[in-house]
């Protein structure tokens, strides 16, 4: 009987596991949000004002309407330059997520704020106000990779970026320091290397970033850092290819960035990997 009837199976490119925050922010001008990275995705939406927005080295202007998607791992940050309203959401997956939200920002037409919109209240209903609701959980959490998976369909996002004087010597000196990333360069050697004083760069990432440049150029190196540990290089051949001083310092600010040391970091991943095999 079963030759009469065709089998489709049905495949989902990825799935939505946890969400990790569902805010809605309002505030005057000249916010300044300090820049992070996790590792999961993060979606801001900009439903008033305008902001300079950094992802990784790239600083997009955000005004009403856009989606910007940032990447797991990625540092960013917003300086906000009117007063705003914005949405924010991150969450954790399974699977692939379309490659397209790495590319730049989307502009949402009203329907699709709307949309969004209600499905980021149903979200915040279901898991972040009161008891917990399952059922409404699980169906906005299905319109939410809907929608999501439409929009990667149907956009093109659009990577037009902040071009001020400011914002363009910014993103020189972040790209002078990913280049540099197995340096260990000082401040002062940043700072030779684009021409500029140490005062600029310091106010430049207040600005733009929110914390420091040590500390911007110290995490870049720790995500590197991390990236070579899932590569499966010991922890050793990592401190002597990035220039650490000694194993013992890298220890110490991979366990500070990203909560447990390397030799646990890796045990860690090889537990999961075993698990997703069973």
């Amino acid at each position: 009987m079963d030759i009469l009837y065709k089998r489709y199976e049905v495949t989902h490119p990825f799935r939505i596991t946890a969400y990790r925050t569902l805010n809605e922010y309002r505030g005057p001008a000249n916010t300044v949000f300090s820049g992070e990275s996790h590792n999961f995705w993060e979606f801001i939406c900009r439903l008033e004002g305008e902001s300079e927005t950094t992802r990784g080295n790239e600083i997009f202007h955000m005004r009403p309407g856009n989606l910007l998607a940032i990447p797991p791992m990625v540092f960013h940050s917003n300086r906000i330059t009117a007063p705003f309203h914005t949405l924010n959401f991150s969450f954790e997956i399974t699977g692939t997520f379309p490659a397209i939200f790495s590319e730049g920002v989307f502009y949402l037409s009203p329907s699709e704020i709307n949309e969004l919109t209600g499905i980021f209240y149903r979200l915040q209903k279901a898991y972040f106000l009161g008891e917990p609701d399952p059922e409404l959980g699980a169906e906005a959490t299905s319109a939410m990779e809907s929608f999501l998976m439409q929009l990667s369909r149907q956009h093109t996002p659009h990577n037009k970026h902040s071009n001020s004087r400011n914002s363009i010597t910014y993103h020189k000196i972040l790209k002078s320091m990913e280049d540099a990333l197995y340096e260990n360069l000082s401040l002062q050697e940043i700072a030779m290397r684009n021409k500029i004083s140490v005062s600029t760069i310091k106010a430049l990432f207040q600005t733009f970033a929110g914390i420091s440049p040590k500390k911007y150029y110290s995490d870049m190196r720790g995500i590197e850092a991390l990236r070579l540990l899932e590569e499966g290089l010991e922890i050793s051949q990592i401190a002597e290819k990035m220039n650490y001083s000694s194993v013992n310092y890298l220890s110490t600010t991979f366990k500070k960035q990203f909560g447990l040391p390397p030799g646990q970091f890796r045990s860690k991943i090889a537990k999961q990997d075993t698990t997703d095999i069973l």
